[in-house]
């Protein structure tokens, strides 16, 4: 398998001990994309290309400008900005909490997404977020030089999706702070998982919102920092 498409190879210099030698390297993509609103620009976010349209619907839920996903329309989508406009509708209401999952799906969900990892093995520089329903039959997958993205990114392909966030697990790839754990919440997640681990911001953020939150999903044994709605069950 060759070089993923949001990577470029540029020629480096290694250097040692013994001396330094030309090398050439594949480093991630990065781009501006610029969100506007009902045609108001509100961010610029710098970001690794692909699934603008996602990444658009993501942010937007995860900061809390809308709450119903249905009601985002993206109008346009051009080189470095994505335009949208936001529908108001009646909406069907919040769907029920997942109240439990297994310590086996927070693996699996945490093995899916290192194994989709393309762009971080090739270069080094790219976070992931990845959200797998219950059952782990569905799994929308998402990487981005900036963690925050990632997250956003797999949010918008999850609710695109049909997936409903509040009935599944998210896993990232990075630190679980208190601004992932906002965002998260923000979205309706009520599971966070990282292959890394928690800050004391990410664990209080977590904790006041009722939010259940997993580190050390690499290997055995997890980290289990907040239990809120969602409870985690484990082999008896």
């Amino acid at each position: 398998m060759g070089p993923p498409q949001q990577s470029r190879q540029v020629t480096t210099i290694v250097i040692t001990r013994t001396g330094r030698k030309p090398e050439p390297d594949w480093v991630a993509i990065e781009e501006a994309l610029e969100l506007v609103v009902e045609g108001r620009p509100i961010v610029t976010l710098p970001y690794l290309p692909g699934h603008e349209r996602e990444l658009c619907v993501g942010h937007l839920l995860s900061t809390g400008i809308v709450r119903d996903p249905s009601a985002v329309r993206v109008t346009r989508v051009t080189s470095g900005r994505v335009e949208c406009v936001i529908e108001h509708r009646p909406t069907t209401g919040p769907c029920p909490p997942l109240r439990s999952v297994s310590l086996t799906s927070l693996f699996s969900c945490a093995a899916a997404l290192q194994e989709r990892q393309v762009v971080h093995r090739a270069t080094g520089a790219a976070h992931a977020a990845v959200l797998c329903s219950p059952t782990d039959r569905e799994v929308f997958f998402a990487e981005d030089i900036g963690r925050l993205n990632a997250l956003d990114k797999a949010i918008g392909l999850a609710v695109l999706g049909g997936l409903c966030p509040s009935r599944c697990v998210a896993v990232v790839s990075g630190r679980l702070t208190g601004t992932m754990v906002e965002k998260a919440l923000e979205a309706g997640i009520l599971v966070l998982g990282s292959l890394a681990v928690a800050t004391t911001a990410g664990i209080r953020t977590a904790s006041r919102g009722g939010l259940t939150l997993v580190g050390s999903l690499r290997n055995e044994p997890a980290r289990l920092y907040t239990e809120g709605v969602t409870k985690v069950r484990v082999p008896t």
